[in-house]
């Protein structure tokens, strides 16, 4: 079963000439842990604000497609409740997680052990 089920999701921010996201299909299963990565400004960040509701509720632009949590439509859901169900963790905050442990830096972690 699908907790996430993005279908043909195309988002432009306001003033923007192109969509950062055009025609995005996903569907994520129960279970599964997500990493989403890639080259600065291809989307990564707002496809995740897609997800958890920020997008469209606190981030205004041109929204077309839907993105499904629990087969229910986050445009029409509370953000307190997708994000009981969705967890974001942007860019610098991961990073940081990883430089505190034990010290070392992510490339050093991969030799530590836990």
């Amino acid at each position: 079963m699908n907790v996430i089920e993005i279908r043909d999701l195309t988002y432009t921010y306001p003033g923007a000439s192109r969509p950062t996201l055009d025609h995005l299909n996903l569907n994520v299963e129960k279970g599964d842990f997500l990493a989403i990565i890639g080259n600065n400004g291809c989307g990564k960040s707002t496809l995740c604000k897609t997800m958890n509701g920020l997008i469209p509720h606190f981030i205004a632009g041109e929204f077309q497609g839907s993105v499904l949590v629990d087969q229910q439509d986050t445009r029409t859901m509370d953000v307190g409740r997708i994000a009981g169900k969705v967890g974001y963790t942007n860019t610098s905050k991961f990073s940081e997680a990883f430089k505190k442990v034990k010290g070392k830096t992510p490339l050093e972690y991969r030799k530590v052990k836990i």
